[in-house]
């Protein structure tokens, strides 16, 4: 019987490595939250400026955080301080 291969393995040091299957389901979630944050500023009406604008506001954060999601996933350039920074932004 086949050893189940590891999707996510936590090392001694603390580092994590994440297999390529679980990175890429990652990824797709992070995508698909950008999609939804452009697309929530048109489900609001016209109407109401105020009600748009918190929309907005909220589509733009959900936007901020799949992009530090998909940096942090995906680019090894971009430093834990640097997605620190991103994520605090409200604090």
């Amino acid at each position: 019987m086949l050893k189940p291969k590891r999707e996510l393995t936590i090392n001694k040091d603390e580092s994590v490595i994440l297999n390529h299957d679980r990175v890429t389901i990652c990824l797709g979630a992070a995508y698909e939250l950008d999609a939804l944050a452009k697309l929530l500023p048109d489900v609001v009406e016209g109407n109401d400026k105020m009600e748009h604008l918190v929309v907005r506001g909220i589509a733009s954060r959900i936007k901020s955080l799949s992009e530090l999601l998909m940096s942090g996933l995906d680019e090894e350039v971009k430093t834990n301080a640097h997605l620190t920074r991103i994520l605090r932004v409200t604090d």
